[in-house]
């Protein structure tokens, strides 16, 4: 949201008639929020009981969480294509479930016309259903590309609303897809094309401390000590720490065969490392020595900050899982 009458979208169509769906598909969510009074459910589950979790509503399809932020009252809309097969099961599913599924004359949101518009809500949660379909119902014909009557052109001009006023503002309005990325001081994007937001650190930590950072974070993903939570952030830096070791050796050596392991698999000087991590202390004194290696080759900067900060983390959970375990090593 660049102000209060202008959003923009920060990928680039592959073509017209694409921005037009879903410049379309914008108005009609706008179109229904302001109609209704509801937003998004930013916390669906609180919707659907705990016994319907092995037995969803028959032809959902498309489905939407809405929540009324006056009185906390929650709606399911579902938009199926071909619903009328169903119609049946979806009424029997309703009275065995105690749900309320009731079809609106309103085209719809997702792809008016071609799907059916349902609002379904819990008959036990007191939510106004029908007060909803009426103001569902009365809506005004959806906006459609085939109703276009707007014109665009080829242009890397920046639209900028009578609302956009701010210094801020005119900055947030052009869309991150035309951004071309450029190299910093510390920093360059992963690669050159338009919109590109991944960054990694100039610099080279060299194949023999790939291999290193490798064989440390497989052993500590390995390992009895490192707790789950730990491990999907071991996971996420070496995933990255990957991607940084294939643009550092570039695309010939990274086809060699014994890079593959590097980060994924176990090769015989893995396993044998692996037998060395006797204590949680002898694995955090590792993560600390990845740390080091890390500082040492790369240059501080907010990707370099985001891997230490994955360490740093996973470091404190595996304290916290030694301190909760008594006499653990």
């Amino acid at each position: 949201m660049v102000a209060e009458d202008h959003f923009v979208c920060d990928s680039i169509a592959p073509s017209q008639d694409y921005a037009r769906a879903g410049l379309c598909t914008a108005a009609r969510s706008l179109q229904f929020i302001e109609a209704t009074g509801l937003l998004p459910d930013r916390n669906p589950r609180k919707l659907e009981p705990r016994s319907l979790s092995g037995e969803i509503l028959p032809g959902r399809d498309h489905a939407t969480f809405w929540v009324d932020p006056s009185n906390g009252q929650r709606f399911f809309i579902d938009e199926p294509y071909e619903s009328r097969a169903l119609e049946a099961e979806r009424t029997a599913w309703a009275d065995c479930h105690g749900w309320r599924v009731e079809k609106a004359s309103w085209p719809g949101i997702y792809r008016p016309y071609e799907c059916d518009l349902y609002v379904a809500v819990d008959g036990r949660s007191g939510s106004d259903i029908d007060s909803l379909l009426r103001s569902v119902n009365s809506m005004a014909d959806p906006s459609i590309t085939e109703n276009w009557d707007g014109e665009s052109t080829a242009s890397w001009e920046t639209f900028v609303s009578p609302m956009a006023t701010t210094a801020q503002a005119k900055r947030r309005a052009k869309c991150k897809g035309m951004i071309y990325p450029e190299a910093s001081l510390k920093t360059v994007p992963y690669n050159f094309a338009r919109g590109t937001s991944q960054r990694r650190p100039i610099g080279e930590l060299g194949i023999k401390g790939h291999i290193e950072a490798g064989r440390i974070i497989k052993a500590a993903i390995g390992s009895e000590f490192a707790p789950a939570a730990g491990y999907m952030r071991l996971g996420s830096l070496r995933a990255d720490l990957e991607d940084w070791f294939c643009l550092e050796i570039g695309p010939e050596q990274r086809q060699r065969p014994e890079f593959f392991q590097v980060y994924y698999g176990e090769t015989d000087e893995d396993k044998a490392f692996r037998q060395t991590l006797r204590t949680r202390a002898d694995l955090i004194a590792w993560l600390q020595s990845l740390k080091g290696k890390l500082l040492e080759a790369y240059p501080d900067c907010a990707p370099l900050r985001r891997q230490l900060g994955r360490i740093e983390m996973a470091m404190s959970m595996i304290e916290k899982a030694n301190a909760s375990v008594p006499g653990a090593p």
